[in-house]
């Protein structure tokens, strides 16, 4: 009987779904001087979840990135940056030139 297990490659590289803000909650938590473990407990995350974000294996909700930057003590945007600068709202100014041409 053949096997169901799949025929996993030990060198491939893991996938990274998430955006490059995974390496900016780790550099702060490292920078703290603080585990996985630390920042959990300090944002009310488990370990795994805080794993998951800084490998990029999951993207954390609204509500997680501002409880992570909490426990950093950082703004959101520093760890998470607009994603797309163009999708931002246009500032006031911006929409007032707009409607002058």
């Amino acid at each position: 009987m053949p096997s169901t297990k799949k025929n996993l490659n030990p060198h491939a590289k893991p996938r990274v779904y998430a955006g490059p803000e995974n390496s900016q909650v780790r550099a702060y938590r490292m920078l703290r001087g603080w585990r996985q473990q630390d920042l959990a407990v300090r944002s009310g995350l488990t370990q795994i979840q805080v794993s998951f974000f800084e490998r990029g294996f999951r993207t954390p909700t609204p509500e997680q990135r501002r409880r992570i930057a909490l426990a950093l003590e950082v703004a959101v945007e520093e760890i998470f940056p607009l994603e797309d600068p163009a999708a931002a709202p246009a500032k006031a100014e911006d929409s007032d030139e707009a409607g002058r041409s």
